[in-house]
């Protein structure tokens, strides 16, 4: 926005000059930040721009030896109960014909079969329930295309994966996707299948609804449209696909995954799992149960909040103990009946917390703020932890930063960065102004 400029030119002229030089260079990451929010710059580099996609025939999850035997998610051995109800058959209707009235007979992807996509995705939001709906489908997309790329390795010649419209459905990574995204009768495929599919692949398709929700819950601040290229081909099996996305465990994965086998600076990373401010992790499917950012409704807004959620509260473990739930991080403060959470991979980007990588440096258990008091006057960080006791709280255990020299040190200033935070620790303007 024009104020946002107006600001920020104002700032650079009142700095030293040796501060207006690393200004101009952190605009410049600001931009590659927005750049890679829309999930197509870091794993496109296989995609085939042609006159009109090229649409594979099977749409069917995945059928290769890998799966045979396992049973699937529509099973009544292994359901997997469901978040997200679909819209009315009356209201899906609606909206897959009034698309079908406006394509027309087309067979290749104009500007307006593109924004027809945001146009659905923004009437299937009107007609849902509540903002906690509304962040799990945005949510949801982003997700489904996030799977879908970050099985990309730059380095496999053979088989480098990417955006290919193929995902591993049956596999526990990707649990929630085929029972409240892409299922039959799901609204976001109910509307690929009806209008779309004849015009574009399905790969191509899941990167324009990401984009389209950026869109929508960014209130039109992230527009990506011109950056969307078309002409991704369909894959029908892709094995071992979902044993190449990142585990929720450490940093490690996370750099495994984008550095080395997506070949994208940790910068890049971070803005990629900013993606996280949408939507909510369930105990039914990931185990891991909360929202990342500080109250329900903001689950459907797209902006810069999980980001500074990592550095305004006073995070501590969780699931220490041999509870059968996975290891990650909530507020020392009062939840209110609604967990908020981080993974190890969220906070990891932030804090040395591996210490086996780094055991002379690295902190774990450990709180990330101490100076954070509850109502009664207590510490946040002295809150009990699960399978873990700190005679002297934790008010005296606080996780480290990285040690100068670290390589992830770029990590932890693209939090910084991302988040707007100020000298005397305040914030920017709410919404994506940096």
């Amino acid at each position: 926005p024009n104020h946002n400029l107006i600001a920020f030119k104002t700032l650079l002229h009142h700095q030293p000059p040796k501060y207006q030089y690393l200004l101009l260079y952190y605009t410049i990451i600001i931009m590659k930040m927005q750049l890679a929010l829309h999930f197509l710059a870091v794993a496109m580099n296989a995609a085939i721009v042609v006159s009109c996609p090229i649409v594979g025939t099977n749409r069917d999850p995945p059928n290769d030896a890998i799966h045979q035997g396992i049973v699937g998610a529509t099973t009544t051995t292994n359901l997997r109960h469901r978040r997200l109800a679909p819209l009315s058959k009356e209201d899906i209707d609606a909206i897959v014909n009034h698309r079908r009235r406006a394509l027309g007979e087309t067979e290749c992807l104009t500007e307006a079969t593109y924004d027809g996509i945001a146009d659905d995705l923004q009437d299937v939001s009107d007609a849902l329930p509540d903002n906690q709906a509304r962040g799990h489908f945005f949510g949801g997309i982003l997700r489904l295309a996030a799977h879908d790329f970050m099985d990309f390795d730059i380095s496999n010649v053979t088989d480098p994966m990417g955006m290919d419209g193929c995902i591993d459905f049956d596999h526990q990574a990707n649990a929630g996707l085929p029972e409240d995204i892409w299922c039959e009768g799901c609204d976001l495929r109910t509307i690929f299948e009806s209008n779309y599919a004849s015009i574009m692949s399905r790969a191509d398709f899941w990167v324009a609804a990401a984009n389209a929700a950026i869109l929508i819950t960014s209130g039109g601040d992230l527009d990506l449209k011109d950056t969307f290229a078309f002409g991704r081909v369909d894959a029908d099996i892709c094995v071992d696909s979902a044993t190449r996305l990142p585990q929720d465990t450490s940093c490690t994965f996370v750099e495994d995954v984008f550095l080395n086998r997506m070949n994208v600076s940790w910068t890049d990373a971070v803005a990629l799992i900013g993606a996280h401010t949408l939507g909510r992790g369930s105990v039914n499917f990931s185990g891991h149960e909360g929202i990342w950012v500080d109250d329900v409704d903001r689950t459907a807004v797209f902006d810069k909040r999980f980001y500074e959620e990592m550095l305004r509260r006073a995070w501590i473990p969780r699931n220490l103990d041999d509870n059968g739930l996975p290891q990650d991080w909530t507020w020392g403060n009062n939840n209110n009946g609604n967990p908020r959470f981080m993974l190890n991979t969220d906070m990891c980007l932030l804090f040395d917390i591996e210490t086996e990588r780094s055991p002379d440096n690295a902190v774990f258990p450990c709180c990330s703020r101490n100076d954070l008091l509850l109502g009664n006057g207590n510490n946040q960080c002295d809150r009990n932890v699960d399978g873990f006791n700190a005679p002297d709280g934790f008010e005296n255990v606080v996780c480290n930063s990285y040690a100068t020299g670290d390589t992830r040190t770029a990590a932890s200033d693209a939090i910084r960065l991302f988040s707007g935070i100020r000298e005397d620790g305040s914030f920017t303007n709410t919404g994506n102004a940096i």
